[in-house]
């Protein structure tokens, strides 16, 4: 018989119940795209990393267990579990961050990081603002941070943002229930529970008021946003838009696969990837053959606890 997946990762809750680094309630695929590389945690139990091999970026530290990955300007950095610190790497601001233990939340910004482990946001950042972290009035389930900002949803589908706010970036509507964000240099965006897409800020190359127009959505499952552009799977159906599409033209940020209802978006400063199932995929322009379309060959994703699922 099929055997329960309460996490839709399929791999059953039997299964990552036995393992030491899995989760029965979250998905365990963890997958994130920054401005330059993206990086993903895949059924060998390690995160793999592609992209400018400069800056310390593909040198990822021996990890035992992963609960959060988020990839930034210049850095990147796992929440791992077993009650300890967040783990970085490269050489960006992000990727100095030593704080609280038992960390099961990471978020990795253009010049700050922050993490959360169950009982408060700590954030680490050259911008004062960025670091008096506001309070909340539940828990956290996603912090997302820009160049000057950072934006946490929580549970009950608040979304609150603190730091800078020279675009209008941090005036997200407080009487919406969102139900997933992100986050760019000077602007954020979030799905609110009855689908439609809120966008607050500005692009990098524009200033307030100069954001890009998200498509009409439906019911989607991921979005991304980054400097100028973004991508949003709306029931199987991947729309990208934004400055680098209009100037490059505009298929150019569109998806050279069919990609399912399922599949996680992640989106760079020129590029965009997929993680689609047992399929990883990227498309757009590889700036001086930096590797952005390259992602790992090896990384294997499906059905590591043979259950069918």
């Amino acid at each position: 018989p099929l055997l329960m997946d309460t996490d839709g990762d399929s791999l059953s809750d039997k299964f990552e119940h036995e393992s030491r680094s899995r989760d029965a309630l979250r998905s365990d695929y963890f997958f994130s795209v920054g401005p330059r590389n993206g990086c993903v945690f895949d059924d060998d139990e390690v995160v793999k990393c592609w992209g400018d091999q400069q800056h310390g970026m593909l040198e990822v530290p021996v990890l035992n267990r992963v609960l959060d990955l988020d990839v930034g300007w210049l850095a990147a950095c796992v929440a791992p579990g077993d009650g300890k610190k967040a783990q970085c790497w490269g050489d960006g601001w992000g990727a100095s961050h030593d704080s609280l233990a038992n960390v099961s939340i990471v978020s990795v910004g253009d010049r700050n990081s922050c993490v959360y482990n169950g009982l408060q946001v700590r954030c680490n950042s050259p911008n004062s603002s960025i670091e008096q972290v506001p309070f909340f009035g539940s828990e956290i389930v996603d912090l997302q941070g820009g160049a000057n900002h950072v934006c946490a949803l929580e549970s009950n589908g608040k979304v609150t943002c603190w730091g800078g706010s020279s675009s209008g970036q941090t005036e997200i509507p407080t009487d919406k229930v969102f139900t997933k964000i992100a986050v760019g240099p000077y602007s954020t965006c979030g799905v609110t529970e009855d689908s439609q897409m809120i966008c607050a800020g500005g692009l990098s190359s524009g200033g307030a008021n100069n954001l890009w127009q998200p498509p009409e959505i439906s019911n989607v499952t991921s979005f991304d946003i980054s400097s100028d552009s973004g991508c949003v799977n709306d029931k199987g159906e991947v729309d990208c838009w934004g400055n680098y599409v209009q100037s490059n033209g505009s298929a150019a940020l569109q998806p050279i696969v069919p990609l399912s209802p399922t599949a996680i978006v992640g989106v760079g400063l020129t590029f965009a990837c997929a993680l689609d199932g047992a399929q990883l995929s990227c498309w757009g322009y590889d700036e001086g053959d930096r590797g952005y379309l390259k992602p790992p060959g090896d990384a294997r994703f499906g059905d590591k606890d043979g259950d069918g699922l």
